[in-house]
């Protein structure tokens, strides 16, 4: 069961824990909570989802915030798993 804890995500004197059947759940919870309780502007959880969201547009706090809940959660920008390399170029040997 996923499960997010205000100091997961290094949140100052936050004792607050999310914890639901699903990552977007626990998402929803913990939004909603930094929102009342912290005044974290933060987007809806569907476009923190969705990774619809400008991060140029949040203050520092909420980007970290925003980086830190993704990565505890393990939510990944979907086809960006894996980074794309070029494939390792060799020169011919010379006999």
């Amino acid at each position: 069961m996923p499960k997010l804890t205000g100091a997961d995500i290094n949140v100052s004197g936050c004792s607050f824990t999310a914890e639901a059947d699903t990552a977007g759940e626990v998402l929803r919870r913990m939004v909603e909570h930094l929102r009342s309780e912290h005044d974290i502007q933060l987007p809806d959880p569907e476009t923190i989802l969705g990774w619809d969201e400008d991060e140029t547009q949040l203050d520092r706090g909420a980007r970290l915030a925003l980086r830190r809940m993704r990565e505890r959660l393990g939510l990944t920008k979907k086809g960006l798993d894996e980074p794309k390399m070029d494939p390792i170029q060799v020169p011919p040997i010379e006999s």
